[in-house]
């Protein structure tokens, strides 16, 4: 539900670009042990909703880059 709340806010999307997020999204939640829901699942949502308003719209490409950037984190 969390990564529906962020794209309600982040502007119109098609339904396939919904279900790219959706399953982008609960992958990173299953692999990463977090919740769809509280401040993970949000934090979540949002750096793949900000990679792809960066350009990263495919769901291959959108998994990599946001690996790329949690292994990144401390």
């Amino acid at each position: 539900m969390t990564m529906q709340r962020a794209a309600s806010h982040s502007g119109v999307f098609e339904p396939e670009q919904l279900q790219i997020l959706q399953r982008v999204f609960d992958q990173a939640c299953i692999d990463r042990g977090h919740s769809r829901v509280g401040i993970e699942g949000e934090n979540l949502a949002a750096m793949i909703m900000g990679l792809f308003h960066n350009g990263i719209v495919s769901e291959a490409d959108l998994q990599a880059a946001l690996k790329k950037r949690l292994d990144k984190k401390p």
